[in-house]
């Protein structure tokens, strides 16, 4: 690449320095690492002025960039040469009759509002340049930050939907089995409850207490799936580091909070109804149920 793309993508450099005007110029062997391919290669020891081989030649690293952390972590396991470094000494053989070709160039507008105009301009320019004629087809794209961020923001709408479906299906399902059980139970302790009420108990102190067994299985099936669903996390982190696409693996603590309020919320929704069946049991006939 060249020099500009320091403030055009936005790198920031964690040592050393980022490909000069100079290097350029002067068509000089420097390389720039990403974070993730100087932990690999270095280790804890400082790259910057170390050797290493590209294509069988040899460069010098001059920095290494701060790690992005973003597109699955691609821009850490890149290396950065001079674009004029990489025709001259590794893609000699790339040159056509036309000159040296690219497959990318990055460009910032000044502000959001000429992104549109900009785009235009680009591609006048480039079917000039690429000789296209009135009504043939772009040989190129033009993309925007923010087409992409369009794109990207439907993509993540489509699947919090798809995910939101199936929350709300699991939620149901748990629901339907913790009303079960609640059934099951109150059916298999009906001497239970009109023993209790025959000693005094009231209507109330019978519906609190199948509420708190209700919100207890919701709290353990929330608590379950938290720590199942941290532990697949973890392990999808692992696996993904190993192919080469590290992303760290975070569990937030007010995501825990509202898995475990929502798996009570459903206990005690769910456990209502076999509450309030309890509670109206009349004592007498509850006593003589074998």
């Amino acid at each position: 690449m060249t020099p500009e793309a320091e403030w055009v993508d936005n790198y920031a450099v964690a040592g050393g320095s980022f490909i000069t005007e100079s290097d350029y110029r002067a068509r000089l062997r420097v390389a720039v690492l990403g974070s993730e391919v100087a932990k690999t290669l270095f280790g804890q020891m400082d790259p910057t002025g170390q050797s290493i081989r590209i294509g069988g030649r040899q460069f010098q690293v001059i920095g290494v960039l701060e790690s992005r952390g973003t597109g699955f972590g691609i821009e850490d396991l890149r290396v950065y040469i001079p674009l004029s470094t990489f025709y001259t000494t590794l893609a000699t053989s790339q040159a056509t009759s036309r000159g040296n070709s690219v497959d990318m160039i990055s460009v910032q507008v000044g502000s959001s509002d000429g992104l549109e105009s900009a785009s235009e301009e680009i591609t006048a320019i480039l079917r000039t340049l690429h000789g296209i004629r009135e009504g043939e087809d772009d040989d190129f794209r033009v993309i925007s930050m923010e087409s992409v961020a369009r794109q990207v923001t439907q993509v993540m709408g489509i699947l919090q939907l798809i995910l939101a479906g199936i929350a709300g299906i699991s939620l149901l399902v748990g629901g339907i089995g913790i009303m079960n059980i609640m059934l099951v139970s109150v059916t298999e302790r009906i001497r239970e409850i009109g023993l209790r009420k025959a000693v005094g108990a009231k209507r109330r102190d019978i519906l609190i207490q199948f509420l708190i067994e209700a919100a207890t299985l919701g709290l353990c099936g929330g608590a379950l799936g938290v720590g199942l669903g941290w532990i697949i996390v973890k392990i999808m982190s692992i696996i993904a580091t190993n192919a080469g696409f590290p992303f760290s693996a975070t569990l937030p603590g007010n995501a825990i909070v509202l898995a475990v309020s929502v798996a009570i919320c459903i206990g005690l929704i769910s456990g209502l109804y076999p509450a309030i069946r309890a509670a109206r049991l009349d004592p007498i006939e509850s006593l003589r149920h074998e």
